[in-house]
């Protein structure tokens, strides 16, 4: 019997590429993967700059968390819902830090490591609770010797517009079905790229189905079943995103999609 081919869908990319899509407008720039130029390494974390102070309305969009403690370099390593993040990551977050802080030969306060974790490391907050601060919801310092950072745990985050980004990645499906069904009704999807657009087609069919990410990673057709659904609900609420998304779809691939949903049918 033939091996069923898990495709995967790149995750850590797109989380990188919303953050930059939604946060270079406010003057932060956002480097999607890092690479350690003296060793051919590349760190799977998401790097923001801030050049210069952002003003309130600006500061406002970002995030909770993101908001109080942006620094003029950040570090943000992001776990999906199939990876856990426990003291082994902790430990790879505060390494990374360390490996740009050197690359970039800043001080060590100029840099701040950001973790975000879809799913609620509750082992992790049990183990270390006496090094742990929280500041509000789903917002934890995390301050131990020399090791400061920000925990941010999308599924405690308040659901606003702000945390978007982040709640879309939550590991409890309604939420993250929010923050998408919230997202789409903003301009922040007609100026995506093709690439992106890609992934957005498969978030939509995920948002809609009430899947977790692991089931889709696992069997992305899965969601083409749910594409009824979505584009009613593009229907009610952009029609002329939904215009726009049927535009970038090429023909090959409908006619695929087609042919898939008539043997089942059969």
């Amino acid at each position: 019997m033939q091996k069923k081919k898990i495709i995967r869908i790149n995750w850590h990319n797109a989380f990188g590429q919303i953050l930059k899509h939604r946060w270079t407008p406010l003057g932060l720039q956002v480097i999607p993967e890092y690479e350690v130029a003296k060793n051919p390494l590349k760190i799977d974390v998401v790097v923001i700059r801030s050049e210069a102070v952002l003003s309130e309305r600006k500061r406002g969009q970002l995030p909770d968390g993101i908001r109080d403690y942006l620094n003029a370099h950040n570090i943000i390593d992001f776990k999906s819902t199939h990876e856990s993040y426990g003291l082994e990551e902790l430990r790879k977050t505060d390494v990374y830090t360390g490996l740009y802080q050197i690359q970039e030969g800043i001080n060590l306060d100029q840099v701040t490591a950001f973790a975000v974790a879809s799913m609620t490391p509750k082992k992790l907050l049990n183990a270390i609770s006496q090094w742990v601060h929280p500041q509000g919801n789903g917002v934890y310092v995390i301050e131990s010797g020399l090791i400061k950072m920000i925990l941010l745990v999308p599924n405690e985050m308040e659901p606003k517009t702000a945390n978007d980004v982040f709640e879309l990645f939550a590991s409890h499906t309604e939420r993250s079905q929010l923050a998408f069904e919230r997202m789409i009704t903003d301009s922040f999807w007609y100026s995506l790229d093709g690439t992106l657009n890609l992934f957005t087609q498969f978030l939509k069919e995920f948002a809609m189905s009430g899947l977790t990410m692991r089931q889709l990673e696992e069997n992305p057709q899965i969601g083409v079943d749910n594409m009824r659904e979505v584009v009613r609900l593009l229907r009610q609420k952009k029609p002329s995103l939904l215009r726009d998304l049927l535009q970038d779809v090429d023909d090959s691939e409908l006619e695929q999609i087609l042919k898939e949903r008539k043997k089942k049918r059969k």
